[in-house]
């Protein structure tokens, strides 16, 4: 975390993710620590750009063969210019 605040690079703030190992089907969120002294305004961004694209994600229709792999929507938080990227991935 120290590096990541030093160099000023884009990191994750929240993940959700939809795992599938071995037939069996989880849903996880991992918050990641940021600077206490961002912390109010990384949770501002969190409220104006992420949680709308979060619920739409989470509520989405998916197919089957969505559902038989894995997902993840990351947040990822760029201190350089204060903004919030909302990404999806498929997890391979």
């Amino acid at each position: 975390m120290e590096k990541i605040a030093n160099q000023l690079l884009p990191h994750r703030i929240l993940t959700v993710w939809h795992s599938v190992m071995k037939h069996k089907v989880s849903w996880f969120f991992m918050v990641y620590p940021v600077e206490s002294m961002s912390r109010s305004g990384i949770r501002t961004i969190l409220h104006e750009a992420a949680f709308d694209a979060i619920d739409k994600w989470l509520c989405a229709d998916r197919t089957p063969v969505w559902h038989s792999s894995s997902h993840h929507l990351d947040c990822i938080f760029d201190p350089n210019e204060k903004t919030l990227k909302v990404v999806e991935r498929k997890w391979i």
